[in-house]
């Protein structure tokens, strides 16, 4: 998703496209440079003018067009959009003596970000003077009004790195003087030491890109805490907010754009650091993505901005940073990125060659799309992946896609702040994505529409909240007890949901909602199970079994099946074979089934970033009432993706799922011909089930593969550090265990330290 970008940075790039002859006061806004200090060395360097040159000529070529292909049709299309748009900047700009704006405040924006929208909009216009095709290339009054553009900014407006007002971002990120002084971390030190690395190049200062360069080294190395990246690909912003998809696309940007712009120069990273970074984006970013977008899940606040207000829309901006990051990269990791690009982007080509944000994406795009030695045919990532220190867990296939967005004591529920997200209140409480195809899910019309009280997956009270507009202010909840274990194709997850101390701006609310919930991911379904539903409430509290937008250009039918009592399963059938799904409840259930159409618009969500346009969503759902004041209440359901008629009359009568518990202490799922078991054990005392014990609160998969028996086991807790696990008597012969395991084979107990797991699940392979 698109981010506001530097000031600094865009009139560093307005600087670029005219340098030697931009003759303007603007420059002198960054003479100034701030005494050096901190915890980063700066070794002296004897550095050849010609590092500068280099640098700075590399940074210009991304911008404008020196030359272009005119055969080309995605080149000449760039060049006539961007001279269309720039042409309708120039011709609504105020060039008059007594002005007090250059362009009219833009819907949303603050009187500092006005800054930023404004120095944008004269960065497009240097774009269009200095690149060759423009109607508007080297045209010498454009010219004069950008530089007196650029002195009205700085001069009247107070661009100066010398105060600031409204909201820090604009300034902070934009006064690069200050960076060394102001506690950062993750996508904004990436930021601010851009613009260090900017103002380095245009005052030809090694010091200062040294230190841009060595400052940022840090923001991909693993944490335990905090913002940054954790060892099992999650990366947290504000705190306790998962934010891969937006903040993080910041952060592989700015690194990038470092790393790019100082190799082949004395400055360049060593191939460690690179090495490491290439490492720690790989397995970051790349199970997240489907259909060449991060999932919503971890995108923070920033599904609440309509996709015509952000630069590129839902997507592109990521697979133009992972390219930035693949040319960077050794041999192998090259080859696995470009390889994971183009996979997506062959998915609609047209899209990435028509949204690229400057020259540099749209010549990668190109070049990765004719490059024969790069065939983009296998999927980038197959299987489960848990993302234990930001709640987040992914399953991939090779037609669908699933997601669970959960929250913790360590894990914020939502976030709000700057008038964006207004209505997240419950997108961790459980949701579940189903992406199978269908063209429309979480896509443009989605969160604008949908019911925010009847999110899939959740467990919810309904009653009505109000906007929330609170300055960031997050809440996490009182239990621990969130995650589980992943492996293969399958998992096991779980959360304890307790809504009692839940804010809304600021106010405790009244909820005491609390439930047990966990989902088996096992042989292509998902079996969902939710014990010890209990709360009171005015409205109703709910599961919401599904929340299906319908794609509109498909036909769907509701079948179930014949029996008059409960139903035993459910298909949402659609003409489409992918975008049918099955959904099979063991117990029978009561399912509430209904249709409905909503409006809405994203200037309903969000203020800062408002658009009025109306979106139209058609809804099927599937909901399971648990009235006012439930007491233990239960449920259970699986999902099935891609089913047909045949497919869940077949599953009713012959399947060989078998709910063993589902309890406030113990959930747990067999299959039987597959050799899985699930068990989630809640209780601080563990609990004994199918042969297997336990003293303490764990989360454990055991699957059957080629005669090995595997057990993944984990502390979803994170507060155990000694757990002992008596296992059943037929094992054979330890075959492997991770670190922090021993067994003893007289006792069969398996006694697991995880202290520092963060977590992650352990295995021990056993015959």
């Amino acid at each position: 998703m698109k981010r506001l970008y530097s000031g600094f940075i865009i009139c560093f790039g307005v600087m670029l496209c005219f340098f030697g002859t931009l003759n303007v006061a603007a420059t002198t806004y960054a003479s100034d440079v701030a005494n050096l200090s901190g915890d980063v060395e700066v070794l002296p360097i004897q550095t050849d003018f010609s590092q500068f040159t280099k640098m700075r000529d590399k940074w210009r070529n991304q911008l404008i067009l020196a030359d272009y292909d005119t055969q080309n049709p995605a080149v000449v299309k760039y060049v006539k959009n961007l001279s269309d748009k720039a042409v309708k900047l120039y011709e609504t700009m105020d060039l008059s003596e007594e002005r007090t704006t250059i362009w009219s405040l833009k819907a949303g924006d603050t009187a500092s970000a006005n800054l930023t929208t404004h120095f944008s909009n004269l960065f497009t216009l240097a774009q269009a003077y200095g690149s060759k095709g423009t109607s508007l290339y080297h045209d010498e009054k454009l010219r004069t009004a950008i530089e007196h553009g650029m002195d009205f900014m700085v001069n009247k407006k107070g661009y100066d790195g010398k105060k600031y007002y409204g909201n820090w971002w604009d300034w902070q990120i934009g006064v690069p003087q200050k960076f060394i002084n102001f506690s950062t971390t993750g996508a904004n030190r990436t930021d601010l030491a851009l613009s260090g690395l900017g103002l380095g190049i245009l005052q030809q200062d090694e010091a200062l890109i040294t230190l841009a360069s060595n400052s940022v080294k840090d923001v991909f190395q693993k944490v335990t805490s905090g913002d940054g990246f954790y060892a099992d690909g999650s990366f947290i912003q504000h705190k306790d907010i998962p934010y891969t998809g937006s903040y993080g696309n910041v952060l592989i940007k700015g690194i990038g754009q470092i790393l790019s712009l100082t190799k082949g120069t004395v400055f360049e990273m060593d191939a460690q650091t690179v090495d490491d970074f290439v490492g720690t984006v790989t397995t970051s970013f790349l199970p997240l993505i489907n259909q060449g977008a991060m999932v919503p899940g971890v995108n923070g606040r920033s599904i609440s901005r309509a996709p015509t207000l952000t630069q590129t829309g839902f997507g592109s901006t990521t697979m133009y940073n992972l390219l930035i990051v693949a040319n960077l990269a050794p041999e192998a990791s090259q080859q696995k990125l470009r390889e994971s690009v183009k996979y997506w982007m062959l998915e609609n080509p047209d899209y990435y060659l028509n949204n690229a944000r400057d020259y540099n994406d749209l010549q990668m795009t190109v070049e990765l799309l004719a490059d024969g030695s790069v065939t983009g045919d296998d999927k980038p990532f197959s299987g489960t992946k848990l993302f234990a220190s930001m709640d987040r867990f992914v399953q991939q296939t090779s037609y669908y896609m699933t997601s669970l967005s959960l929250y913790s004591n360590r894990i914020s529920s939502f976030e709000a702040g700057n008038g964006e997200n207004k209505h997240g209140w419950h997108t961790a409480d459980g949701m579940f994505y189903l992406f199978n195809h269908d063209g429309v899910q979480f896509g443009a019309s989605y969160w604008p529409t949908v019911d925010p009280y009847r999110l899939p997956g959740t467990t919810v009270d309904t009653v009505p909240l109000a906007d929330e507009v609170s300055a960031f202010k997050t809440v996490t909840s009182p239990e621990k007890w969130v995650g589980g274990v992943a492996a293969n194709q399958e998992a096991a997850l779980g959360m304890a949901l307790n809504k009692k101390g839940t804010e809304n701006n600021g106010s405790v609310l009244p909820m005491n909602l609390q439930a047990k919930k966990s989902w088996f991911v096992v042989d292509g379904m998902t079996v969902a199970l939710g014990a010890g539903i209990t709360g009171t409430t005015k409205a109703s509290i709910e599961t919401i079994v599904d929340n299906r937008l319908l794609n509109d250009a498909y036909q769907y039918e509701v079948l179930a099946d014949k029996s008059d009592s409960d139903k035993k399963w459910l298909l949402l059938q659609s003409d489409h074979e992918q975008a049918s799904i099955g959904y099979y409840f063991p117990t029978g259930e009561k399912v509430e089934i209904s249709s409905e159409q909503r409006e809405g618009s994203y200037s309903e969500i969000n203020s800062a970033f408002p658009s009025h346009q109306l979106y139209t969503g058609n809804y099927q759902k599937f909901i399971m009432n648990h009235g006012k004041n439930p007491k233990a209440d239960a449920y259970a359901y699986v999902t099935i993706p891609g089913a047909n008629q045949d497919t869940m009359t077949h599953f009713e009568k012959n399947n060989k799922l078998n709910i063993l518990s589902n309890t406030d202490h113990i959930q747990a799922v067999e299959l039987a011909d597959d050799g899985y078991l699930g068990v989630n054990f809640w209780h601080p005392t563990g609990g004994t089930i199918a042969g297997i014990t336990t003293d303490k609160a764990i989360s454990l998969m055991k699957q059957v593969k080629k005669e090995q028996t595997i057990y993944t086991i984990s502390d979803p807790t994170q507060s155990a550090s000694i757990v002992h696990v008596t296992l059943p008597k037929d094992i054979l012969e330890v075959v492997s265990l991770d670190k922090g395991m021993s067994f003893d084979s007289l006792t069969g107990i398996l006694t697991i330290d995880f202290t520092g797991s963060l977590g992650s699940g352990k295995q021990f392979v056993v015959t």
